[in-house]
């Protein structure tokens, strides 16, 4: 069996845009189709954080900045045969003063970090696949959810020109989430048509690198 990690924000923990509490249903999360679509050759991790960024730090919720959970949830789960990445939405949040450019850099951090761990414990180093993150809505300011301006939105739209580098640099395998899925009411998580747009995608991905 092929062990998958998922390790995001909202969007990975199945945020319902139509509510600020509600949760998708684990059949509706795109993790959860994923691990439908796949079979039982592999074993989706799902571990999505609510805020989750890359390097940046809530000191209200330090358990938010992603560079720092990382060994832990590689501790947690290992070996593992891949990890699936989409953080940097909450990076936009104007507390942070982060760009699209900034945050690709970041996430590239987190993954040596990961690698790092890796080498240093002797544990096999999983394949990488960096998605960037589904843009954040043109309406953002009018959201439910505080911190997020059209700046945000902006800046959302350049993360595929940015992750895409990050990938390619660090020899990871990239998708963009955009391409399949965007934001619902709330203008920051993806809606159940796109969590399975998004599944799909990523179950073509995931075979093509782990067949």
């Amino acid at each position: 069996m092929k062990s998958v990690l998922c390790f995001g924000d909202s969007n990975t923990w199945g945020a319902n845009p139509n509510g600020v509490d509600a949760r998708w249903p684990r059949d509706v999360r795109w993790t959860g189709v994923l691990q439908k679509l796949l079979g039982e050759e592999y074993y989706v991790i799902e571990e999505g954080y609510n805020g989750r960024t890359t390097v940046p730090t809530d000191f209200s919720d330090r358990f938010r900045c992603g560079i720092e959970g990382i060994q832990a949830v590689m501790k947690t789960h290992y070996p593992l045969d891949m990890v699936v990445m989409m953080l940097g939405t909450n990076d936009l949040h104007f507390n942070y003063a982060t760009n699209a450019k900034l945050s690709a850099d970041f996430a590239g951090r987190v993954i040596k970090k990961l690698r790092g761990w890796c080498m240093e414990t002797g544990n096999r180093i999983p394949e990488i696949l960096l998605v960037s993150p589904i843009r954040i809505g043109k309406d953002v300011e009018n959201s439910i959810f505080w911190g997020f301006n059209y700046n945000s939105y902006k800046e959302s739209l350049e993360f595929p020109k940015w992750y895409s580098k990050v990938a390619q640099a660090l020899k990871c395998h990239y998708f963009d989430a955009a391409t399949v899925a965007g934001p619902g009411p709330d203008q920051i998580h993806i809606d159940s048509d796109g969590h399975r747009a998004l599944a799909e995608a990523l179950a073509v991905k995931v075979r093509e690198i782990l067949p």
